[in-house]
């Protein structure tokens, strides 16, 4: 289950480096000649320090597995942790949860271009579910709820650094709005200090 999310990243993140770096050569040529260097972004943290951020349990389901590593892809580099979440599995419509936390290191063009959901504002809603920009715990985010399944998907920006991706099968629309409530993400904007 880990390792799908992982290569997703990973292509994801090629992708928008790529763009990025266009961006970045195209305002290199505007800059003039007397600007300062831009100082280098620090690195991603260690994985397994960001694996700590992990809560035990995740809308009162506990947690099955947990995992981290660090990729590098290149130049590129980040550091990743993910956990899941379920009740019992028996059950075929059990409720679980899957929660992955990405660093990319402080100010990266990657992280950037992943996240360009948070200049926008979205408020959508019909039969089928929603999707709905807003804010938890000061941190952007962006949930969307299908009521077929029940499945939901929530990204948040923390710190302007991390980015944090849940997923839902089963869980109903209430667990799923109380899910960023239950996040320590002081504890995970501290990570990076």
């Amino acid at each position: 289950m880990r390792t799908l999310p992982t290569l997703l990243a990973v292509a994801m993140t090629i992708t928008m480096a790529r763009s990025a770096a266009g961006q970045a050569d195209a305002a290199a040529v505007n800059k003039s000649t007397t600007t300062k260097p831009a100082t280098q972004p620090s690195g991603p943290i260690e994985h397994n320090k960001l694996k700590t951020f992990l809560p035990e349990k995740l809308a009162g389901l506990k947690r099955k597995e947990a995992t981290s590593e660090r990729t590098e892809f290149g130049n590129m580099k980040f550091s990743s942790a993910f956990s899941t979440y379920g009740g019992d599995e028996n059950k075929r419509d059990a409720p679980e949860v899957s929660l992955q936390v990405f660093d990319y290191g402080s100010n990266s063009p990657m992280l950037q271009g992943m996240t360009a959901w948070t200049s926008t504002n979205v408020d959508q809603e019909g039969d089928h579910g929603f999707t709905k920009s807003l804010k938890i715990q000061d941190h952007p985010v962006i949930q969307t709820y299908l009521n077929e399944g029940k499945a939901g998907q929530m990204q948040l920006l923390v710190s302007e650094r991390f980015l944090m991706t849940i997923n839902t099968a089963n869980l109903s629309v209430e667990q799923f709005k109380k899910l960023g409530d239950e996040l320590k993400l002081k504890d995970l904007a501290a990570l990076a200090k």
